[in-house]
């Protein structure tokens, strides 16, 4: 395990890279993207990230369910974070990135979950697998 405090450089890092490779450097969106607190764990290795990026996901659509968008957000966030982690083209970080989405979304802020969205759709185009039953309504 890694403390997330350690990796402060790295999260800004990756939301520099984020916000260049969508086209977009709102500060509004940065904070989906900080969700890890100091003191935090982050998972070192594959399995235990698998892992932890599957936890989070279930809690986020869980507490999406419950109508804890805020809470729901905070999760899916740090799914997103996680599952970057993975690759910038890895199923994993489609998935995690839609599901923010729909919180946004949810939320009333269109913009921001249009920009997600976007995102999931390049990956979801460059390695459609298992997604590839989208395209006939893309």
């Amino acid at each position: 395990m890694v403390r997330a405090g350690l990796e402060s450089r790295r999260t800004t890092l990756l939301w520099a890279v984020l916000s260049t490779s969508i086209g977009y450097t709102s500060p509004a969106v940065q904070p989906m993207f900080d969700t890890l607190q100091q003191g935090d764990m982050v998972p070192a290795d594959a399995a235990s990230r698998q892992h932890r990026w599957a936890e989070l996901m279930a809690e986020g659509r869980t507490l999406r369910d419950q109508s804890r968008y805020a809470d729901a957000e905070r999760r899916l966030g740090s799914a997103v974070s996680l599952a970057e982690q993975f690759g910038a083209l890895d199923s994993r970080y489609a998935k995690s990135l839609d599901a923010l989405a729909t919180v946004v979304q949810i939320r009333g802020r269109y913009d921001e979950a249009q920009i997600l969205l976007r995102r999931a759709l390049v990956i979801w185009q460059q390695h459609p697998g298992e997604n590839a039953w989208i395209w006939p309504w893309v």
